[in-house]
């Protein structure tokens, strides 16, 4: 991976609060004027506390879209191993059918010089329709579950991590497959989503460039869910670099064809993303929008921790649209409505998801943020030096 040496990321706006100057070698936060602020359960100043998944500086109180700005070019290997998992969740349905579908008929995802290998992910949760058996696949790509010390009982899901870490990793290696595209249904109004776990991979932020330009003027927004104290626990991490696919809305145990076929589509444009830079396509540096994750936001409760409101219909299916200061976000039983009340339109997205109840999560905050990529070709096994023709794209 030829990621870039270093970046700049600045808070811009009428009254700009400060400039963070961030490497990718050594993340170092520089500022030239501090930030204090304290926000609570709903982004309101007052309340309970909420799980804030912001990074160190509060990008909140920064206004417009922070800039993400990379070094010129980047020459990277060509991509040999992909994977795509379906069935992660074995009620998200759209996956588990395009993945059976290509075990069979695997011409539809066949590109030269790549093994592209469709895989089943949780098989015995797709058996039974459930989203897992014993833990969230999904959240156990961790050093610890994948160590064989464990010792006791094993969570199937962990033994299953396992098992694909052995197959498709190990996970941080040389080895690691070069690719994974995860795929996921939401039952939110999300469209298709690209989630993207690093905004310093030049290739990936390519690719999904890639994919919103083919998918246009269908809206596919981009989802970073990047935090400097976060380590990634997806099924997709142990590649060298992925993306997860999330298409909704669609309820669990339940196959849309519409969504289906969205889902399908971006696969489809993801691997031709792939070959063609396989084939020598030079990629330009690019800059994208996305949608980075500030904070998750849960369900008003009760003493005894039972909802005591649901989603505002005002917000129901409002996915990356913006949420104002004073718009209503819950409305109780009895027709007490909770605002939100933080400083900054915010962007909600995952909102009303099923899966997430369990997570006490009503919908996440996001932020608009601007991510720009270093122009991208690949080199030639054992030359060193990139193909002698190449084309360029977009």
């Amino acid at each position: 991976m030829g990621d870039y040496d270093n970046s700049t990321m600045r808070i811009r706006g009428k009254k700009p609060t400060g400039t963070q100057m961030v490497r990718a070698d050594k993340v170092r936060m520089r500022w030239s004027r501090g930030v204090k602020t304290r926000r609570g359960h709903h982004g309101m100043k007052k309340g309970g506390a909420g799980v804030d998944l912001r990074h160190p500086f509060d990008r909140t109180a920064a206004g417009p879209p922070l800039a993400v700005n990379m070094a010129a070019s980047s020459t990277l290997s060509a991509i040999h191993k992909v994977a795509i998992f379906g069935g992660t969740h074995g009620n998200e349905l759209s996956g588990v059918l395009l993945v059976k579908h290509w075990l069979k008929h695997g011409g539809e995802i066949t590109k030269p010089g790549m093994e592209v290998r469709p895989f089943i992910a949780n098989p015995k949760a797709v058996e039974k329709c459930v989203r897992y058996i014993d833990t969230d696949l999904n959240r156990v790509f961790d050093s610890e579950s994948l160590s064989n010390d464990r010792t006791g009982k094993i969570p199937y899901e962990i033994t299953q991590a396992q098992k694909i870490n052995s197959l498709f990793g190990p996970k941080g290696s040389k080895d690691a497959y070069d690719v994974i595209l995860d795929l996921h249904n939401t039952t939110a109004h999300m469209g298709a989503t690209l989630i993207l776990e690093n905004s310093r991979d030049n290739f990936t932020i390519q690719m999904c460039n890639y994919i919103q330009k083919s998918m246009a003027p269908e809206h596919c927004p981009v989802l970073l869910i990047e935090h400097p104290g976060v380590k990634y626990t997806t099924t997709r991490s142990i590649a060298k670099h992925s993306i997860g696919i999330e298409v909704g809305p669609q309820p669990q145990g339940v196959i849309r064809a519409d969504i289906l076929h969205k889902m399908r589509k971006v696969v489809k444009y993801a691997l031709d993303f792939m070959n063609h830079f396989n084939e020598g396509t030079a990629f330009p540096s690019c800059s994208i929008e996305v949608y980075s994750v500030l904070e998750k936001i849960d369900y008003p409760r009760n003493n005894i921790g039972d909802l005591s409101a649901i989603i505002h219909p005002s917000l129901q299916d409002q996915d990356w649209k913006p949420l104002n200061p004073g718009d209503p976000m819950f409305i109780s039983l009895d027709g007490k409505v909770t605002c939100y009340e933080g400083e900054n339109t915010v962007y909600p997205t995952f909102v009303n998801e099923a899966a997430y109840y369990e997570k006490t999560q009503a919908f996440a905050k996001t932020e608009k943020v601007t991510l720009s990529a270093q122009s991208i070709q690949s080199v030639t096994l054992g030359s060193g030096e990139p193909p002698a023709s190449l084309s360029t794209v977009f």
